[in-house]
């Protein structure tokens, strides 16, 4: 009996130190799963923040007036340049210039035309084919191979005298040479080569220089100066635009003032992300040590897309981190051997992921940030899944909060337009897609906002211009 009742007692205390830890377990899951949820409203907070700043200055709506302000400028210059163009063209006609290069060719074909005609244009063959043939009989009779050989034998021999016994043993071959260039001259001279060359060179330049006279007094160079000057001269825009700009300008300073005070508390909040999923780490590692550990994802059998434990699909959480324990962290549910329910990603470094799985796939919004501030990169983003599949539209932002990039997607494809955008809020790209593929103008754009190149594109496929 007295054994009966010591088994009772240890079985009681067994269940209660059982009731009471599960009692713990509960309570420090609950706080992790409170942190958890407090991170996930932190992540909006830089968003929130600068977009009220901007509201308060009326910066979106100014931002929209001076847009259109800008289209209406970039019409109107448009306009100008096109009347421009259409004014040049008719100076042009009016001003005969084609008569002008009809004559400058009549006289340039003339010219050839009296070269050819020209007594002893032809000459000059003759006469170099006579000079090169006196040239090699000089080489062959002028004993200049000897005085080399005897040249080269002195040197070998250590003669002082080599360098002016061989200038004198070469000195009546180059007076003949000289004699020879000197003929040479003379025959395009006498057989009036020369005199043709001069005159085809004065009719050259006679042509050129009626040309360039013809065309200043017809109003041609007239047209051409007033039509560079009107391309660029300054073009003002309406003076509406131009009180726009400076309403614009002054109620952006304003809110840069402000945002100067403001932005350590943005990167402030940024860092409370960080900071909450510490906490969570911390608070998670503190009911590990309290509740059953999860199972680790390397204990768990993979078949296709679903893990097995002990032959049968598992249930139940799962720690899902490359390295466990090493300041990275990443707790899951599994419902029939496929992620089912929250993730939440994140480690000491400013990373964090949150999202939900149903039955194995990716579904509705995720959300990550990435504190990078030793190196100044903090980012975040939010991202939309359909059974698995990229779906919806899909945002980026910098660190302070600026948009960075919208991307569209349909079906796990890029689909519409894409737009890439600087800290500066100015357009750096924007990119047409359909069913995945590039298709229409994808166009890139300078800091300052002015377009660099526009790029069309059918079925992944350039389209020369």
């Amino acid at each position: 009996m007295k054994t009966i009742f010591s088994i009772f007692v240890i079985m009681a205390t067994t269940l209660t130190s059982i009731a009471f830890a599960q009692s713990a377990c509960d309570i420090e899951t609950k706080k992790a799963k409170a942190i958890s949820d407090r991170c996930s409203q932190t992540y909006t907070s830089n968003q929130v923040k600068y977009n009220k700043c901007l509201e308060k200055y009326k910066v979106p709506s100014l931002l929209k007036q001076i847009k259109s302000a800008q289209t209406k400028c970039s019409q109107k210059t448009q306009s100008q340049i096109a009347k421009a163009t259409d004014d040049y063209t008719k100076c042009q006609e009016a001003s005969n210039y084609i008569k002008c290069a009809q004559e400058y060719q009549s006289q340039a074909t003339k010219a050839k035309s009296d070269y050819a005609e020209c007594p002893g244009a032809s000459s000059q063959t003759k006469c170099l084919q006579e000079h090169q043939a006196r040239l090699m009989q000089i080489q062959a009779t002028s004993g200049l191979a000897k005085c080399m050989e005897e040249y080269k034998s002195q040197l070998a021999q250590g003669v002082k005298t080599a360098v002016n016994d061989y200038t004198k043993c070469t000195g009546a071959a180059q007076a003949i040479y000289a004699e020879a260039t000197s003929d040479y001259t003379k025959c395009l001279e006498d057989s009036g080569y020369n005199r043709c060359q001069q005159e085809y060179q004065a009719q050259t330049n006679k042509s050129t220089s009626d040309y360039a006279k013809c065309l200043e007094d017809s109003g041609y160079n007239k047209c051409q100066q007033e039509y560079q000057a009107r391309l660029t001269q300054d073009r003002e825009c309406s003076e509406e635009y131009k009180a726009l700009s400076e309403k614009v300008t002054s109620g952006q300073t304003k809110c840069q003032q402000e945002q100067e005070s403001q932005v350590q508390q943005v990167k402030i909040d940024t860092k409370a992300q960080t900071k909450c999923m510490q906490e969570y780490i911390t608070q998670k590692a503190k009911a590990d040590k309290i509740c059953p550990s999860p199972v680790h994802i390397s204990e768990l059998e993979k078949r296709g897309d679903v893990y097995f434990m002990k032959n049968k699909p598992y249930s139940g959480k799962v720690n899902c981190s490359d390295c466990y324990p090493c300041g990275y962290s990443c707790d899951a549910n599994m419902k029939d051997g496929k992620f089912h329910g929250k993730l939440l990603e994140g480690d000491e470094e400013g990373y964090s992921l949150i999202g939900n799985y149903i039955d194995g796939k990716k579904q509705g919004e995720w959300k990550w940030s990435h504190d990078d501030y030793f190196y100044g990169n903090e980012s975040s983003g939010v991202e939309y899944y359909k059974d698995g599949k990229e779906h919806g539209e899909w945002k980026s932002f910098y660190g302070s909060g600026e948009l960075k990039s919208i991307e569209r997607y349909n079906n796990g494809k890029k689909h519409g337009e894409s737009k890439g955008f600087y800290i500066n809020g100015n357009l750096q790209s924007v990119t047409n897609y359909k069913n995945g593929k590039l298709h229409g103008e994808m166009k890139t754009f300078d800091y300052d906002g002015k377009l660099i190149k526009t790029i069309n594109y059918i079925d992944d496929v350039e389209q020369k211009q």
